[in-house]
């Protein structure tokens, strides 16, 4: 019983540490750092996310700003979204579903959806506005690289 506890307590020990430190792009690998200064943890972010060199402050707090209502924009949506996903599994599992019904909530789904891509593209073209020609080109080339690995960069 106490080697169990023990173990349980290390392995909880390891994970928190874990946990504490932030996944870094670096190169092709990820690599790990410890949680730093939040202004310069953001610097960091915005710079190593997009993967444009040279960035200006200006540019950086642009950047944030358009993130910052993108992000605002999209939770109206994606409550939205939960919505209705959970309206649609209420109407499949009806006992005498309402095809009509189900379709519609469909069609909603859809145009949220298109919607949140919408608020995206915008955000992107936004990005782009603020920045010089070289720096446009290195975000373009990596766009499709962001979408692919998005679960690796940090938030």
């Amino acid at each position: 019983m106490k080697k169990t506890v023990l173990f349980c307590f290390i392995f909880s020990s390891i994970f928190s540490f874990l946990q504490a430190q932030e996944l870094v792009p670096f190169g092709n690998q990820l690599s790990r750092r410890p949680v730093s200064n939040i202004d310069t943890k953001r610097d960091f972010i915005i710079t190593k996310k997009y993967n444009i060199p040279g960035l200006t402050e200006e540019q950086t707090e642009k950047m944030s700003e358009f993130k910052l209502k993108e992000k605002k924009q999209l939770l109206k949506i994606k409550n939205q979204l939960a919505e209705k996903k959970a309206r649609l599994h209420s109407l499949q599992t009806a006992d005498k579903p309402d095809m009509k019904e189900i379709y519609k909530n469909i069609d909603e789904i859809a145009g949220l959806i298109a919607q949140e891509m919408k608020i995206k593209s915008d955000c992107i073209q936004q990005i782009r506005a603020t920045l010089t020609e070289e720096q446009r080109i290195d975000f373009d080339l990596n766009l499709e690289e962001r979408k692919l690995n998005k679960s690796n960069f940090p938030k």
